[in-house]
């Protein structure tokens, strides 16, 4: 093998090819291996087969797949089985190459994948750049040795052993070199290419205030994460924290613009706004170099509060969106997941966002092994103290832990709950409490049955109250169209309430499935609301919510709501949670002090009574409680309500 060619790829991806190509992020990690190798000389190709679905060995062929020396493997956890199917496929048409599997998945079960299935030769630990490089010339010209390469994993007889051990051999040991590579000066990586031979379409991602659908740009800033959450994957493969300058980053922002531009910029790190100098320096150099080029990152709810001085001005500087890992509205949950942030924290940097006018994307895990209706109760009573209600697509009230391989918290529940330790055993969680376990069970059924069709007409429908003809409508229709979206972002936090309620007081148990609960109200209320929006949309699109179960098309009836007032404003409730909808159809959703004022003010009550009884209600004294009521007042009045 004196000129070795490597392909490296990442294997179909059935959980997020669903969702559309547009949302598949790209393998950056084989990306940079593939940048290391040819710097150094080596042919080495990428193959992102996230989606596709099905494979076609065909395809593969067409696309020169089966005609290197090498290949490395990624993949996540949920993708391993497809790794399996494409190891299959790649041993049919070539027994002799060597495969090299690594990734979250491969790094904390070497041993086992060595052990279990003949057709991988290796494992590459943790980071892979230079170990890579180390393998592939030892593959071209024997040296470095093969118990010089750090974070290998191998047989005994090395990367030969297929060829040479007879048969009968009894099962080879399994060495483990010294895990000693993990680059601490990132801006001395190369660039990762971006030439794939196969990827998926990543031409377009639509952000808050965004007309038009742009071209979005994935860049890595760091590695690792400083904290340590008992749940995270990230923090096992590569637990130091390291980033890269703001040079470094505009560098590479700048040369990938010149190759195609784009108008987003996307970090995928674990954690994004560590340093509040580096993230205002980066939102200065990139609105300096592009005013026009938005950006999100990641973050968490005390690393917001840390950047708390600073965020209305990366606001200014284009940052639209932040994921935040608030995960918990329960403290006791928090303490579980060894979060270090409190429930206080997480109300804080929420706000502090909205404040901002920072889009929050909401990280949230409702079910963990040991939840109690307790904290599910804390859990949705946070989300709609923090305005939260409505949120879609609502994943915040139907995730459950996951229990990676190498985390702590599968560790502990592998013996807690005396679970199958294999690494391919269930990640989905299992439950101390089996009531808790029933409960979930059916808000999974009911995700399943409803919740891709209701976020899918949420999107049709806020598109089509977007379009330029809907401008045009009278007010009732875009009002009506506003309401009809509420109601369809509220409905799963109406059904989560109802059906835990029903497992508290007891009346439904724990075998019990969404198809014996159809006389219950959420059943008919959600197949009811599809239909409005499948009539709503009509023949103004080809595209449909769903596939649901709808004989006809009927006419569309007029979201419930509370009336309308004598300024011509809508006014809908959904819970706890009230909606003002102006005479131009602009929805303003209402916080809690908000919609005990307005409540009171609808009902008739003199200023002075509303005045006594928000006092009252929230405990504060006249004077302030004069200041909130008509402040509130002069707000709904410009608003034109």
């Amino acid at each position: 093998m004196a000129s070795i060619r490597t392909a490296l790829l990442n294997p179909p991806d059935t959980f997020t090819a669903g969702y559309g190509e547009d949302s598949v992020v790209p393998p950056l990690g084989i990306a940079y291996i593939a940048s290391v190798l040819r710097q150094h000389g080596f042919v080495a190709d990428l193959f992102d087969l996230a989606a596709q679905i099905p494979l076609s060995p065909s395809q593969l062929q067409k696309a020169g797949f089966f005609e290197y020396d090498v290949y490395g493997f990624t993949a996540y956890t949920k993708c391993f089985p497809a790794a399996l199917n494409v190891l299959s496929i790649l041993r049919a048409h070539v027994p002799g190459a060597i495969v090299v599997f690594g990734g979250p998945h491969a790094s904390p079960n070497a041993q086992a994948l060595l052990s279990e299935y003949s057709g991988i030769d290796c494992v590459i630990c943790n980071e892979g750049e230079y170990p890579m490089l180390h393998l592939v010339r030892h593959l071209a010209h024997g040296n470095p040795a093969i118990t010089e390469i750090p974070n290998l994993v191998y047989r005994d007889g090395g990367l030969d052993y297929r060829r040479t051990r007879k048969s009968g051999d009894a099962r080879l040991q399994v060495r483990r070199n010294v895990a000693t590579y993990s680059i601490t000066d990132l801006d001395s990586l190369p660039r990762p290419v971006r030439d794939y031979v196969i990827e998926p379409s990543r031409t377009s991602i639509r952000y808050r205030d965004r007309k038009r659908f742009v071209r979005e740009a994935h860049v890595s800033s760091s590695r690792g994460c400083p904290k340590r959450c008992t749940f995270c994957s990230i923090v096992v493969a590569s637990p130091n924290y390291r980033v890269r300058s703001v040079e470094s980053m505009m560098a590479e922002i700048i040369d990938l613009y010149d190759q195609a531009p784009f108008g987003h910029v996307y970090f995928v790190d674990a954690n994004f706004a560590v340093s509040v100098k580096r993230t205002l320096a980066f939102s200065r150099a990139l609105h300096q170099w592009n005013p026009e080029i938005t950006w999100s990152g990641t973050a968490t709810a005390d690393l917001i509060i840390r950047h708390s001085e600073v965020l209305k001005e990366i606001a200014d500087l284009n940052c639209q969106h932040l994921e935040i890992g608030i995960e918990s509205g329960s403290a006791t949950q928090l303490a579980r997941f060894n979060k270090r942030t409190s429930l206080g924290d997480n109300r804080c940097a929420i706000s502090l966002l909205r404040h901002a006018g920072i889009s929050l994307g909401l990280d949230f895990i409702m079910f963990d092994p040991e939840v109690t209706f307790t904290e599910l109760r804390e859990n949705l009573e946070f989300l709609r103290e923090a305005g939260l209600h409505g949120t879609s697509p609502p994943a915040c009230l139907f995730n459950g832990m996951r229990l990676y391989p190498g985390t702590p918290a599968r560790e502990k529940y592998v013996q807690m709950l005396s679970l199958p330790s294999h690494h391919l055993a269930s990640i989905e969680p299992e439950f101390v409490d089996a009531r808790v376990a029933g409960f979930y069970r059916l808000t999974q059924e009911y995700f399943h049955t409803f919740q891709d069709c209701i976020t899918n007409a949420v999107v049709l429908l806020q598109d089509l109250w977007r379009s330029d003809e809907r401008k045009a409508e009278t007010a009732p229709g875009r009002q009506q169209l506003a309401a009809l979206i509420i109601e369809l972002q509220h409905e799963p936090y109406l059904f989560f309430d109802e059906a835990l309620t029903a497992h508290e007081q007891a009346v439904v148990w724990s075998g019990i499935s969404l198809r014996d609960l159809r006389h219950m109200p959420w059943h008919d209320r959600a197949f009811s609301l599809l239909r409005k929006a499948i009539a709503a949309i009509g023949d103004q699109s080809s595209a449909d919510p769903g596939d649901i179960d709808r004989p006809q098309r009927p006419a569309p009836s007029a979201p419930a709501t509370d009336g309308r007032d004598s300024g011509g404003t809508l006014v809908i409730r959904r819970g706890e949670t009230t909606y003002l909808i102006t005479d131009r159809g602009t929805p303003v959703r209402l916080n809690d002090t908000a919609s005990f004022i307005w409540t009171r003010m609808a009902a008739g009550l003199q200023f002075s009574e509303v005045k006594q009884a928000y006092s009252e209600k929230f405990d504060i004294d006249l004077a302030q409680a004069e200041l909130d009521v008509r402040g509130f007042a002069e707000r709904v009045g410009r608003l034109g309500c």
